[in-house]
């Protein structure tokens, strides 16, 4: 089955160290982002810059502090699955209709990844001002299109984001980010392009028929195994026939024609790009599991293992 998770957010930095540890560069980042918060929102001509950046740091501390530690985070024994009427009370402080109405979906019933921490966030959502929480919002749906808006928009984030967080250099050529920008909305159209030219029927066959020897050579290795009972085995040999290997690209790919690109609308395009995808997987809810989807683009370098759905990838 498909289920919707529920998991900790609304920070800017990565990790609620940079808002909670004590450690001088720490700080200095801290310091680094007020100042990216007053320079975005004076380029978005707002009224009072310092004030939403003493608001947002103020609202992002708080968060930080109602955050799970991330070796919390990966404890995946900790989730819990809760029906929504059971989620009220379990974490007031947010209109849980409203939310879900707001998400574009009703799910009876959604697992928590860190369910202290949401109920630590929920909270916050009653407890601090409405006019904090409008601020930090406001901020944020700027810095997020920071990059399809105009260069100023553009230095300014990578002046923080980049250089000052990961310490970047230089920012990309905006050929380059161009080229990014169109992969991430449209990377499986891009992929079909790409194996078109680059790797034929022939190339997917051959290697597909190499990756059946290695799954027969796996389910010899099985049969071979002393110290496996024969209980065992049958259940590892019934799993490796549920094995699915991708190999070069899907097998169906994505239909992009629901979505929207306009010639000359970059900051557009992009929202329209997320708002695709964030629907897409809103509609698998509902869906048997798509054993075949795939998590990669054919035209990255990589390979994945997916172990939810005993499948891996080899893009081509």
């Amino acid at each position: 089955h498909n289920v919707p998770y529920l998991l900790q957010g609304g920070l800017g930095m990565p990790d609620r160290e940079y808002y909670t540890s004590d450690k001088p560069e720490m700080q200095k980042l801290r310091d680094a982002y007020k100042a990216h918060v007053v320079a975005t929102m004076k380029l978005a001509q707002d009224k009072w810059p310092e004030v939403v950046s003493d608001r947002v740091m103020s609202i992002e501390t708080l968060i930080a502090r109602a955050h799970a530690t991330r070796v919390e985070s990966e404890d995946v024994h900790q989730p819990v699955a809760v029906d929504v009427a059971e989620l009220k009370t379990r974490a007031p402080g947010i209109d849980w209709d409203a939310f879900f109405e707001g998400a574009g979906f009703a799910p009876k019933r959604v697992w928590l990844w860190q369910p202290q921490a949401i109920a630590k966030l929920a909270a916050l959502v009653d407890s601090e001002p409405l006019a904090e929480w409008k601020d930090w919002m406001k901020f944020h749906v700027v810095d997020e299109g920071a990059p399809f808006l105009s260069k100023a928009f553009v230095d300014e984030g990578f002046a923080f984001y980049g250089k000052a967080l990961e310490g970047t250099p230089q920012l990309r050529e905006r050929w380059k980010r161009g080229v990014d920008a169109t992969g991430d909305a449209l990377g499986f159209a891009i992929g079909k392009l790409y194996v078109a030219k680059y790797f034929s029927p022939d190339a997917k066959a051959k290697c597909a028929a190499m990756v059946d020897d290695l799954v027969k050579a796996f389910g010899a290795r099985i049969d071979k195994l002393a110290w496996m009972s024969a209980a065992t085995k049958a259940k590892a040999k019934a799993k490796l026939l549920t094995l699915k290997v991708g190999v070069g690209y899907p097998d169906r790919w994505l239909d992009y024609s629901a979505l929207d690109v306009k010639r000359g609308d970059a900051y557009g395009n992009a929202q329209r790009a997320s708002m695709f995808e964030y629907r897409r997987s809103i509609t698998k809810l509902a869906a048997p599991v798509d054993r075949g989807e795939w998590a990669m683009v054919p035209q990255l370098v990589d390979a994945v293992n997916l172990p939810l759905m005993n499948a891996l990838n080899f893009p081509a």
